[in-house]
């Protein structure tokens, strides 16, 4: 984190020059192996994991919230413990990077599952929880679904919702060969239709 910081201020300094080197350092991929594998097994774009680590973690394993939601993820131990119960896991540690990095791909998947397939709201969900989410769409008078983030009242998620698309955005074009348009595209399948 110290190191994203740093080489983050120093690309925002005036009269700065960086290239995609510099941009790597401040959107790197730690814990690559298991991000691989469990965005593989529950169908999430790595890019959009890694967009979700380091906007609730930035990358710190051990970090908890002031809620209590804990690790990589930033899981709730109540959230973990359900999670846990639906993979017939009984031996788990919420602070481990693998089981973390696990459960919290499984949990986006599952939050994308129950919005139909739809990102930006399984995102949102991830912050806000699907409850909250499904109110949300349920009173949205905005027909198009890249717009829906505009409407949601709560600042934290709304934010959150931008956040993780410009990050994905980013991890898509330095690793995953990706354009922004593509990116958008998969998270906002209606878009252009």
């Amino acid at each position: 984190p110290d190191s994203i910081n740093l080489v983050q201020f120093a690309i925002n300094s005036e009269g700065s020059s960086f290239n995609a080197e510099h941009l790597r350092s401040v959107y790197p991929r730690p814990f690559y192996k298991e991000v691989s594998k469990w965005a593989k097994e529950y169908n999430v774009s790595e890019y959009i994991m890694y967009a979700l680590i380091r906007s609730e973690s930035f990358f710190r394993p051990k970090v908890a919230s002031h809620a209590g939601a804990m690790g990589l993820a930033q899981l709730m131990p109540k959230t973990a413990r359900e999670i846990a119960k639906s993979l017939k896991i009984k031996n788990y540690d919420i602070l481990d990077c693998d089981d973390n990095i696990h459960f919290g791909t499984y949990y986006l998947s599952n939050m994308i599952k129950r919005f139909d397939g739809k990102i930006m709201p399984g995102m949102c969900a991830y912050n806000a929880g699907p409850t909250a989410v499904s109110r949300w769409l349920k009173n949205n008078t905005i027909e198009k679904e890249d717009i829906f983030v505009e409407g949601i009242p709560y600042d934290e998620t709304r934010n959150y919702g931008k956040k993780l698309l410009s990050t994905a955005c980013m991890y898509a074009s330095l690793y995953y060969n990706k354009t922004s348009r593509q990116v958008i595209e998969e998270i906002y399948r209606d878009i252009g239709k």
